[in-house]
């Protein structure tokens, strides 16, 4: 990745990488760790004579936590200390050169992660124009396709394998990478030095396929949460990866920096951003996240994959629109709420359509949640709905979720088909053609009037209220034809890989346009 960061249209200050494992790898009898341990030594002695070499157009920092003596200790391990190590390393370098750290940008990538050439460039460029952004949840897409092909589409200059052949799954394990700039925004990341991390589809039936729909499938379920969250106007409505994150230094020191979670950092890393001002979830630069097996973190791409491939995805549901408006109704009910709190007479309790509207808030913290809430607001109204709306945060909004519906295939599927009813009709499509969604976005996709008419078909909506009368055969492909298979979808599992890729892809431009909308979310 160091390689490719050569080729950005903006190039980092500092790039900080840390290469780390746990030291319990060392002599526990697994052949997998001890490949692992082979692969980090060969990467970091790698990088020195690179370093040393003079081959990267910026410096590099090198953060050993894997060797015997440095590795990670039982309670300190995983992607959270990594991103903190290096992200902490990223601000003391800052400090002691006396940048102004409000103008210093800190973007997170990853080994296994793609970037467009001009990734870094679109960021500075964002963070320029919006000042008041304190951080950024950047675009993603996740490539199918064999190797590089699809990164062509955005100008791809790929770079080499830092530690040579390198396995697949086997990269050093968290080579985090940071970096930062002072004269325009800095950035920070992971490296482009990828081990094979798409998926080859060929072969209907194979194993090949079927981790392509488990893909598919929890990109789904990310995007039909991130467009809900979306479409009431809910306060965290973003979506976090890991590999895909930015914000300023100032911003980063102020929020006390990363907690160093072994799953969900980034989670709780933009939810403490939110709570603090201002986070942008647009870019003209998408990132594309490896979609390979993994089982170094808890929860997350690699453990959701693995448990997809085998058919269990209890843990991703695609929810129903009505729970989303709920948590919406409660939320815009605060003012109310403190009006009532406030009225004539203290009350004991709330009144019953209130208590309608708050009975999961109850339910989560305590009939009397809202008393030490009125006590510490000092009379003032505003600050009584920022509490509250700190207090049923993004977590607590995924636990209402959570606890409120139990995974179906079947009833998944008449969800999503909800989903892409509402979308359709929000976004204008029975109205006009696929010129409603951007032309790059639609040359990512292979978006066609083909691939319309099957999402139509695929969320029962009839040629009529799709405004697709008349239209050519298209299939966005060089000499295909458009074939739209017959209805009579019951389920998720009834979904072939094409329907998925066609449910993925609208999702994904739907939300495309309602990010470029309103790229900017604030509440604080």
């Amino acid at each position: 990745m160091l390689s490719s960061l050569n080729d950005q249209t903006c190039l980092p200050e500092a790039v900080f990488v840390c290469i780390n494992q746990p030291a319990a790898y060392y002599g526990d009898g697994s052949s997998e760790h001890a490949r692992v341990c082979e692969v980090n030594e060969a990467a970091f002695r790698q990088l020195e004579r690179m370093v040393a070499g003079n081959r990267f157009s910026f410096p590099v920092v090198l953060i050993d936590r894997y060797s015997p003596g440095r590795a990670w200790d039982a309670k300190h391990y995983g992607v959270g200390w990594a991103r903190k190590t290096a992200m902490d390393a990223a601000l003391e370098y800052a400090r002691s050169r006396r940048w102004p750290l409000e103008r210093v940008l800190l973007a997170c990538m990853d080994a296994d992660t793609l970037y467009p050439e001009d990734y870094l460039e679109c960021q500075a460029a964002l963070f320029a124009a919006c000042p008041e952004a304190l951080a950024l949840s950047n675009p993603y897409y996740h490539f199918l396709e064999e190797g590089l092909a699809g990164a062509k589409l955005l100008g791809w200059k790929a770079g080499t394998v830092v530690a040579g052949n390198v396995p697949s799954g086997m990269f050093p394990q968290e080579t985090v990478l940071e970096g930062i700039s002072s004269s325009g925004p800095a950035h920070a990341g992971l490296s482009d030095s990828v081990p094979d991390c798409s998926l080859d589809v060929n072969g209907a039936g194979s194993d090949s396929e079927k981790r392509a729909c488990a893909m598919l499938h929890y990109e789904v379920y990310m995007r039909s949460y991130a467009l809900n969250l979306m479409l009431v106007g809910h306060p965290y409505a973003l979506t976090a990866v890991g590999s895909s994150m930015s914000c300023t230094l100032e911003a980063y020191r102020k929020i006390g920096g990363i907690s160093p979670f072994k799953s969900g950092e980034d989670f709780y890393f933009l939810q403490k951003m939110l709570k603090t001002g201002a986070v942008l979830r647009h870019s003209p630069a998408l990132s594309h996240p490896s979609p390979r097996l993994s089982t170094r973190v808890f929860f997350g791409t690699g453990p959701a994959l693995n448990k997809g491939v085998e058919g269990q995805w209890a843990s991703y549901p695609i929810y129903p629109m009505s729970l989303f408006g709920r948590m919406q109704d409660a939320y815009e009910a605060l003012p109310d709420l403190y009006d009532f709190l406030c009225g004539p007479e203290v009350p004991d309790g709330l009144c019953r359509p209130l208590a309608r509207k708050f009975d999961f808030w109850g339910a989560a913290f305590g009939s009397d949640w809202w008393k030490p809430i009125k006590a510490h607001c000092g009379g003032r109204k505003a600050q009584f709905v920022r509490a509250c709306m700190e207090k049923f945060d993004a977590l607590r909004s995924l636990q209402f979720l959570k606890a409120s519906y139990v995974q179906d295939n079947r009833q998944d599927w008449l969800n999503l088909r909800e989903l892409c009813h509402e979308l359709w009709g929000r976004l204008g499509l029975d109205r006009v053609s696929v010129e409603v969604f951007e032309a790059d976005d639609r040359q990512l996709t292979g978006w066609s009037a083909c691939r319309q008419r099957r999402l139509a078909a695929l969320a029962g909506i009839d040629a009529g209220e799709a405004g697709m009368q008349g239209e050519g055969q298209d299939t966005g492909k060089a000499g295909g034809a458009c074939i739209v298979a017959p209805g009579g979808w019951s389920s998720l599992q009834d979904l072939s890989l094409e329907d998925w890729e066609s449910i993925r892809d609208f999702l994904f431009l739907c939300e495309r346009k309602m990010q470029k909308e309103q790229p900017l979310l604030r509440w604080s």
